[in-house]
């Protein structure tokens, strides 16, 4: 609490996706309750924000200015946003907040004047899954994706660079994960992910929204909700790989891994 009174949590949920958790407690004073879907906002890339937090040491409370960028960072979680406000480790989890006092975010951890916020409502998505099914699955292939123009940036020889038929790309692997069912196909970085379920990927942001309504359908246990990808490796552009991803739950440490 604010002036240091410790109390007693038991685990409600937790998602290692996301990096959620959250805790049933009971309050030595009646909280106020805020209902964050009539506090929602829009997110506009370059809006101004304000990061709040309290120190673990002194519980005191502060706060910084910035901005938000809705191109998130390389973080194995392409919903994040990025913002320059300054948030050391003790003010990870605290609100992020536009100037008219709306939460549009969570904050975690980040470097200096470089940290990620999870949007309202992503969190709101998975508030609502455990309210309705007490648990959430993702689909899981077991790889982190880049946009083409990201993923040249991090080829250091020349010699690696894509292909010209493959300079269209717009999405690539960045990792694969060891014991996955993309890595049990011989899905290998750099390989191009073309389409989800028949639908043409273009855009890291696009791959994470189809993900996130496969999640809901796999969760509601939903017709049809198997998700298959076809990957176009970059060194045999005509030899497609298909492949169709694991539904885990949340709680699962493999996401915990990344």
């Amino acid at each position: 609490m604010a002036d240091g009174t410790l109390l007693l949590a038991k685990e409600d949920h937790v998602d290692y996706y996301y990096n959620l958790l959250t805790l049933k407690v009971k309050p030595v004073v009646e909280p106020e309750v805020v209902d964050l879907r009539s506090r929602q906002a829009g997110i506009v890339d370059g809006m101004n924000v304000i990061s709040f937090g309290r120190s673990l040491l002194t519980f005191t409370l502060y706060g910084d200015r910035g901005k938000l960028s809705e191109y998130p960072p390389s973080f194995g979680c392409y919903e994040l946003s990025a913002t320059n406000c300054g948030i050391p480790e003790i003010g990870e989890g605290g609100p992020l907040v536009n100037d008219e006092g709306y939460v549009v975010g969570i904050n975690f951890f980040g470097h200096y004047r470089c940290a990620q916020a999870l949007p309202t409502p992503t969190i709101l998505s998975c508030l609502e899954m455990w309210k309705s099914f007490s648990t959430v699955l993702r689909p899981w292939f077991g790889i982190r994706v880049i946009d083409v123009k990201e993923y040249r940036k991090l080829v250091s020889n020349p010699g690696k660079e894509l292909d010209a038929s493959n300079r269209d790309l717009s999405v690539s692997v960045k990792e694969v994960h060891e014991g996955s069912v993309a890595y049990k196909n011989n899905v290998k970085s750099g390989d191009k992910v073309a389409t989800l379920n028949g639908t043409k990927i273009e855009t890291v942001k696009q791959y994470s929204q189809l993900l996130s309504e496969a999640s809901r359908a796999a969760t509601a246990c939903e017709s049809g909700h198997r998700l298959m990808a076809v990957i176009n490796p970059f060194d045999r552009p005509t030899d497609d790989i298909i492949i169709e991803a694991n539904n885990i739950s949340v709680d699962d440490k493999r996401f915990s891994s990344w």
